[in-house]
């Protein structure tokens, strides 16, 4: 895994983007320029839907302009996400430790050159581009790869809270817990020299307390991975968990570090 002790190697000044498009919109949380690091709370109770952690991709563009590069550090589990701003110049100091992929607009129109879901065998789908959507958790995947993972996970609508509006789907905690269902795997850049991301079930699934049940409240794992349209692949934050993402935007690229 990338060592968090680089995310606060350079100063913190201020930038920010969004999910669906360039225009500008309110940061989600608050950027505090004067902070070495910030920390941005990730929740695994209640529903994961209503969450603005971390941040749009529009927020981070607008806040880092002053440095142009940014880096999130997501931990295992749902601890607090860790973001910092560093000059350009960060970026050769991390060059031979992180996977750079070209891209215009970080975070976005990435390109894919393989996507499949693999227990063994591997069913692929064509590749389309993939979206870093850092604003929400979700996983999103062509409807080939989908069903697969729904075929292999069960799930079930969630039982919500009334008034709640959750569309989450849970997953038998018990056979998640036995480690056997299938990997999401994308390869990003060219066919056979670009990089292999892998998402785990420990990834695409995530553990909350059931609502409504007070002191008393029961564990219920959520499948993280919904169907989306067409071909492409979006990756929330709950995919990007284990990871450190590097988004320069004065250079044209985004990083992946493990």
């Amino acid at each position: 895994m990338f060592q968090l002790l680089l995310l606060a190697a350079a100063p913190l000044v201020g930038r920010s983007w969004a999910a669906g498009g360039e225009q500008l919109q309110k940061p989600l949380v608050d950027i505090d320029v004067n902070a070495d690091v910030l920390e941005l709370p990730l929740s695994a109770n209640n529903t994961f839907s209503h969450l603005g952690a971390p941040l749009s991709l529009a927020s981070l563009a607008a806040a880092a302009s002053s440095h142009g590069l940014v880096a999130l550090h997501f931990a295992e589990d749902v601890a607090p996400a860790t973001l910092s701003f560093h000059s350009t110049s960060a970026a050769a100091t991390v060059d031979t430790t992180i996977a750079w992929l070209d891209s215009p607009r970080p975070g976005r129109d990435l390109a894919v050159s393989s996507a499949a879901v693999r227990r063994g065998a591997s069913i692929s789908a064509e590749p389309g581009l993939a979206q870093l959507a850092l604003h929400t958790p979700y996983i999103s995947l062509p409807a080939a790869l989908y069903q697969v993972i729904a075929l292999a996970t069960k799930p079930e609508p969630a039982t919500a809270a009334a008034g709640s509006g959750s569309e989450d789907m849970v997953v038998d905690c018990a056979r998640w817990a036995m480690g056997v269902w299938p990997d999401i795997v994308v390869g990003f850049g060219a066919e056979g020299e670009g990089l292999e991301v892998v998402v785990t079930p420990e990834q695409y699934v995530m553990e909350r307390e059931r609502e409504g049940n007070g002191a008393d409240a029961q564990k219920e794992c959520v499948l993280m991975v919904r169907e989306g349209e067409g071909e492409g692949l979006e990756l929330g934050w709950a995919a990007a968990r284990r990871w450190t993402v590097w988004l320069d935007f004065e250079g044209g690229r985004t990083g992946l570090g493990f």
